[in-house]
């Protein structure tokens, strides 16, 4: 009966944590938009220069893989205008949409925002996206 008692928690804890983890399968599409911005004197008009849709499984996976590899910061930021715009559509018909930041030195973190949040994407998620959104 103990071991019944500790069975259950764990079998619990590892339902949660595979619920909180995004399932790349049920992602349908992402499009990311790059942009340029011109100034008008007062401030930044963004002109989307470029725009992919991915829907291949295996470039939507490699893309969703380098997005998982973040770090959440608290810490606020003062970053220039957004690099992307990227929309990520899922099977059920709901979407997450982010602000993205890509260096173009590959060695350098990149930055990703969903309203409040911000996270930091690592050097090798950097390189990858970057390799995708060419």
């Amino acid at each position: 009966m103990k071991r019944l008692w500790l069975l259950v928690p764990a079998i619990l804890g590892l339902f949660i944590l595979s619920a909180c983890r995004e399932d790349f399968s049920e992602v349908q599409s992402i499009e990311a938009v790059r942009y340029a911005y011109e100034s008008d004197g007062d401030s930044l008009i963004p002109q989307p220069i470029k725009s992919w849709t991915l829907t291949d499984e295996e470039e939507l996976a490699r893309f969703m893989t380098a997005m998982e590899k973040r770090s959440k910061t608290k810490d606020k930021i003062d970053i220039r205008p957004r690099d992307y715009a990227v929309h990520i559509s899922y099977a059920d018909g709901s979407a997450k949409e982010y602000d993205m930041w890509l260096d173009e030195d590959i060695k350098a973190k990149g930055v990703l925002m969903q309203g409040d949040m911000t996270w930091f994407i690592d050097e090798e998620a950097n390189k990858a996206l970057q390799g995708l959104l060419r």
